[in-house]
């Protein structure tokens, strides 16, 4: 995989993304706020488990529903 720093970010702290060198499907991030956590994109999966938690439910459109038993926040933790 290519990784590349995206500094874009709502904490202002570099993000790493890794991305596929051939199809440029994106394939994992890590964040310096949640050190050793690494976020895996679901769409490498040919079955999505059920997510731990949804986050920007601050932001979230009318039509997109809270899942049912998992946990609900409005920005990006910060750890």
């Amino acid at each position: 995989p290519k990784t590349y720093q995206d500094t874009d970010t709502d904490s202002g702290k570099p993000l790493s993304r890794s991305f596929c060198g051939n199809c440029g499907s994106a394939i994992a991030s890590k964040s310096p706020n949640m050190p050793g956590l690494v976020v895996v994109k679901l769409a490498l999966f040919d079955h999505i488990p059920k997510p731990s938690m949804q986050i920007y439910c601050k932001s979230r459109p009318s039509w997109d529903r809270a899942i049912d038993g998992v946990k609900q926040v409005d920005t990006m933790p910060s750890k």
